[in-house]
């Protein structure tokens, strides 16, 4: 029994020394990994503001010296489409000129013109869908120009609208046109037939 009590204590003993030996075999330091510090954080720029686009005011429109209003009527027209058939008096009342806007600016050697007309119609029936896609300017090189659109004539711009007996309506359309030459602002609900005598209005607003 003693001999197997001392034999047990030899083997702790053995054991305990091997231990011991391997723990003293590793590095006696094992440094830790060097800590980085992450980089300082720098801001990006202030990002400059641009300037409002909203206008302080609005450019002053020239009216076309010694300018004569004119008055013409055409009819009776028939809407195929509606079979309805009505008469309109179409009278220029003003022509103003404008170089550029805030927002818009012709094409070199060419100007914007805003004509203003009063349309009645005389009936019998009413007119549908009249807009300023039935307004087009003449020049003298012979083109045919369609309206257009620039922000100072925003407030008498004329929507799509249908004129019913008696009705009357006040706006204006706007052209870029050449700064030169004669022009001659058209009127013209048989479009797709071609100026053909009779089936339009033409008021010369520059010779």
């Amino acid at each position: 029994m003693e001999n197997k009590l001392l034999y047990q204590q030899l083997i702790s003993a053995i054991i305990f020394i091997i231990l011991i030996n391997s723990c003293s075999a590793l590095p006696a330091d094992i440094p830790y990994p060097t800590y980085t510090p992450y980089p300082t954080y720098t801001p990006y720029p202030t990002p400059k503001i641009k300037a409002s686009l909203t206008p302080t005011s609005r450019p002053t429109l020239t009216s076309t010296p010694s300018f004569e209003v004119q008055s013409q009527t055409l009819g009776p027209i028939l809407d195929d489409y509606t079979e309805e058939l009505y008469s309109l008096e179409i009278t220029l009342s003003d022509v103003k000129w404008v170089e550029a806007d805030e927002y818009d600016e012709p094409k070199p050697g060419n100007i914007f013109v805003v004509v203003y007309f009063t349309t009645v119609n005389l009936g019998p029936d009413s007119v549908r869908s009249f807009s300023s896609f039935e307004f087009k300017v003449l020049d003298s090189n012979n083109l045919l120009r369609d309206s257009t659109y620039i922000f100072s004539a925003e407030a008498c711009d004329m929507e799509i609208v249908d004129i019913l007996p008696n009705g009357i309506l006040n706006g204006c359309v706007v052209f870029e046109v050449p700064e030169e030459g004669k022009l001659e602002i058209l009127y013209a609900p048989y479009r797709y037939e071609g100026l053909k005598p009779g089936r339009y209005l033409s008021f010369l607003i520059r010779s």
